[in-house]
């Protein structure tokens, strides 16, 4: 469903009723309004794609619950609040970005271990980022009002 101009909300009822879907992709489209704590019941999905629309509101902590390799939240401006640890939890995340929000506090420290490719970048700065390559990975600071991550530089995992 990427790339069709959708508009509105999601409905958290429909979360309900997917029961075996293993990919989500709304990804490029103008959907608003909170992220629905219910996709946290995809037990079988293996890649979430929201990105790129504007969703508003915080991370539901539910997403940890999922099992994905990939998970794709930038370009959504309007998410705010804090990056919920529960993300960290995610066995097989290999591939989160949260670049182009507007979160704030500090990238959970067990994030930083857990996720293979991670990028992250501060709203309005820009240039700041930390993003895994390979086996190094960068250090990432920004200013007091924005996010602030993981301070090691050390192999990824």
């Amino acid at each position: 469903m990427d790339w069709n101009k959708f508009t509105g909300t999601l409905p958290a009822i429909m979360f309900e009723h997917l029961g075996k879907l293993s990919s989500f992709k709304v990804n490029d489209n103008n959907l608003s309004g909170p992220i629905p704590s219910e996709i946290g019941l995809l037990s079988t999905l293996d890649k979430l794609f929201i990105n790129n629309n504007n969703f508003s509101g915080t991370i539901p902590v539910e997403l940890g619950n999922l099992n994905v390799t990939m998970m794709h939240l930038h370009e959504n401006i309007l998410l705010t609040g804090t990056i919920p640890s529960t993300l960290q939890e995610i066995p097989a995340l290999d591939f989160l970005t949260l670049s182009n929000t507007s979160f704030s506090g500090q990238v959970p420290n067990g994030l930083c271990d857990a996720v293979g490719d991670t990028n992250y970048t501060c709203t309005d700065i820009g240039g700041l980022f930390s993003i895994c390559y390979d086996v190094v990975k960068l250090n990432f600071t920004c200013s007091s009002t924005n996010l602030c991550g993981c301070e090691c530089s050390a192999p990824c995992t």
